[in-house]
């Protein structure tokens, strides 16, 4: 019995270090697909306050994607991420973006996923990204879906 017990204790001790601390969900939420517009967010997590979000149509192919695809500019088209935040804690936190844009029957058609260090003691800062994506999504894209998660690093 008594082995039985440690043996248990162990395999829960092994099964909580396994799991990787949860982030925690700060933004989910679905609005209409809009390129070139600032995404009011409002949403805030401890210390961790994440003003708005930002996407917009970049002129030329990313470097990504003119060494990936040869960047043929007559289908692709560069979208640049930008998320405001302020950060009033003393050590930097990380933020996962998860953007999808979905069509008319809310399939999923392409989208960003980024991780940023959101830098301690910001009063207001700003993280982005870019991402390669098809004319013809952005064409078909109605929705989109925010999925953006924050914690302390």
């Amino acid at each position: 019995m008594r082995l039985w017990r440690s043996s248990m204790m162990v395999l829960l001790a092994t099964a909580a270090l396994a799991v990787p601390a949860a982030a925690q969900v700060t933004v989910d939420k679905t609005v209409p697909f809009e390129l070139d517009k600032w995404y009011e967010l409002g949403a805030k997590e401890g210390p961790v306050l994440l003003h708005r979000i930002h996407l917009e149509r970049q002129g030329g192919p990313g470097l990504k994607a003119r060494v990936a695809h040869g960047a043929d500019e007559e289908w692709t088209a560069s979208v640049k991420v930008e998320l405001e935040y302020s950060n009033a804690s003393s050590t930097d936190w990380k933020g996962v973006v998860r953007l999808t844009w979905l069509d008319d029957n809310g399939e999923a058609i392409d989208g960003y996923n980024g991780r940023h260090q959101l830098d301690e003691k910001t009063d207001f800062g700003r993280v982005s990204g870019t991402v390669t994506t098809l004319r013809y999504g952005l064409a078909h894209a109605r929705k989109l879906r925010l999925l953006i998660n924050v914690r302390p690093e």
